[in-house]
């Protein structure tokens, strides 16, 4: 599993677009408390709605990426947003 900070900067998605294709399970840390809060270039590359995200990966939010993969968004012990992008089956 590869961990990643998210930035709202041309790095981090450059980082992001190099590592989604090359892991399995790609884990991202943010400082926002809920998926609104995130930059829309954010959103629209995770495709994650403003919903609630769920407690220790109990709810699922988004939608799939590029059918491929899956966007499990969840709350940090600190209630901070993590994302975890898991290609299709690969679980935990």
């Amino acid at each position: 599993m590869e961990k990643i900070v998210f930035s709202d900067t041309d790095y981090f998605y450059k980082k992001f677009q190099a590592l989604v294709y090359t892991t399995d399970i790609l884990e991202i840390i943010t400082d926002f408390t809920s998926p609104a809060q995130m930059p829309e270039p954010g959103k629209r590359m995770l495709r994650i709605g403003t919903g609630r995200a769920g407690r220790r990966g109990k709810k699922k939010t988004g939608p799939v990426l590029k059918k491929n993969y899956q966007i499990l968004v969840t709350h940090d012990i600190y209630k901070r947003i993590r994302i975890v992008i898991i290609k299709n089956g690969h679980l935990f």
